[in-house]
């Protein structure tokens, strides 16, 4: 059962992030600290099954998070600590259409409690599934009261992603003590790696330099640098960025915290 709540118009898109996004630890530009570690956890079989992803928004968390939902229902991650990319599991295209990962906001739990009761109490004591939690900031405190009563006897992945962790009940946190990662923001060089590689899916043409300047504008908020690079691939002409197309995009300022247009994604 996968409790998809992303946005009809996320999901349709032809250039769906999900789709694109990397699917194992090594495409993972960046975070060496916690991909390190995170390996680690998949070569030790997942003893461990709660999680916390704690960042800025832009950081990478749900790349993470979905990274590391593959390696723990790969066939064969155990061996390499790693998701394969070829038993049947990692051959799923995204990653929240396979069975056995239910995947919410913390609003969207809120509006949909009831699965919580229904299924989700049900769920957590099944060793093959995998429960994410997005902006988890977003649940309200009694309910996050609830998840601190129940996923002490889960069995299953439990992985939550946060921008805010002093929005979370200390108890609950503390559940997840042991594996908290700090995710950060990456550089620019890493920035402008990683919009390359979207680049090339794309086929958008782009320099260094001027991805550099797109990552810098943003505050290397990934989010919105990948969203500049959908956003170019379908207005740019011929998918090609012009310095008369980033300069109508970014204008001259060093910083800004306002998305491209059109195009809204997550990370």
């Amino acid at each position: 059962m996968s409790s998809n709540n992303k946005s009809p118009e996320i999901q349709n898109s032809p250039l769906c992030l999900e789709d694109r996004r990397p699917r194992c630890f090594k495409e993972i530009i960046g975070q060496e600290h916690i991909i390190q570690r995170l390996t680690q956890v998949a070569k030790n079989g997942f003893k461990s099954k709660l999680f916390a992803l704690i960042g800025p928004t832009g950081a990478g968390k749900t790349t993470i998070m979905s990274c590391l939902a593959r390696a723990f229902l790969c066939e064969n991650s155990i061996n390499i600590g790693d998701s394969c990319g070829e038993c049947r599991s990692c051959k799923t295209k995204n990653i929240y259409d396979q069975y056995y990962v239910s995947e919410w906001t913390g609003a969207g739990l809120n509006n949909h409690w009831n699965w919580w009761d229904d299924d989700g109490k049900y769920l957590i004591g099944h060793e093959e599934h995998s429960i994410l939690i997005d902006e988890f900031q977003d649940l309200d405190e009694n309910h996050q009261k609830s998840l601190f009563r129940d996923v002490e006897k889960t069995k299953c992945l439990f992985i939550i992603a946060t921008t805010h962790e002093n929005k979370i009940n200390d108890a609950l946190l503390s559940r997840f003590a042991a594996n908290k990662f700090l995710v950060r923001r990456p550089s620019v060089e890493q920035a402008v790696q990683c919009m390359k590689s979207y680049c090339l899916q794309v086929g958008l043409t782009a320099s260094d330099e001027q991805l550099g300047r797109v990552s810098r504008h943003y505050g290397q908020n990934l989010r919105r640098c990948v969203e500049f690079v959908f956003m170019a691939q379908e207005q740019a002409c011929n998918s090609i960025v012009t310095e008369d197309f980033l300069e109508l995009i970014i204008g001259s300022d060093p910083v800004s915290t306002t998305p491209p247009q059109r195009t809204r994604l997550r990370l």
